[in-house]
């Protein structure tokens, strides 16, 4: 199987909320179940928040562009947004927090790193961090971005999806909650839309 789709967005709330819920109903249609379409959803919201957070959305045709590329395998996400030199220049600290998540075997330990520090107080990139080390534990996706010559901010995200991952039943959904809540992980509550 492979399923491709992409989608064009102004970064507002409202579009925003429309493209994160057709891209569920796209991965329900593919009998995803709703464990992996609230996780992919919460990779997308990281993705676009992060796109808005750097973008550069003065002209009207300037917009934010979602793919999505399916296969048996992965699901892969990209989140393109252009941007200006001072945006370009503010993703030094993007670039620190993904080379932060890489550098550990499991982005679980990451997190909870970035988890301590919050607690203490001592966030330097706000909430940006944490969501970051999140997805990539939870999702359990390989993270990474670019600039393209054009001045476009290009971020990926890509799961791999390992045998029948992609259609868990409610009994397998609940062992790895349990399981993961046995190892203190925290758990995505999706929003109510």
């Amino acid at each position: 199987m492979q399923k491709s789709k992409k989608f064009s967005l102004r970064p507002v709330n409202q579009e925003i909320k429309q493209v994160v819920k057709k891209i569920a109903i796209l991965l329900k249609s593919l009998k995803f179940s709703d464990y992996n379409v609230q996780t992919q959803t919460m990779i997308i919201r990281q993705l676009l928040k992060n796109g808005i957070k750097y973008g550069h959305f003065t002209l009207p045709e300037n917009e934010i562009t979602v793919s999505i590329h399916i296969t048996d395998n992965t699901i892969a996400v990209e989140v393109m947004n252009p941007v200006d030199a001072e945006g370009a220049k503010n993703l030094s600290e993007l670039d620190k927090t993904i080379q932060f998540i890489k550098g550990y075997q499991d982005p679980f330990e990451a997190f909870m790193i970035l988890h301590k520090e919050a607690v203490k107080g001592k966030y330097h990139n706000g909430s940006n961090d944490l969501d970051l080390a999140r997805i990539a534990y939870q999702g359990n996706v390989a993270l990474d971005f670019i600039i393209s010559e054009d001045n476009t901010l290009i971020q990926s995200a890509v799961r791999k999806l390992e045998g029948s991952n992609r259609v868990e039943t409610l009994i397998q959904q609940k062992a790895l909650i349990n399981k993961s809540s046995q190892d203190g992980r925290f758990f995505y509550q999706s929003d109510s839309e």
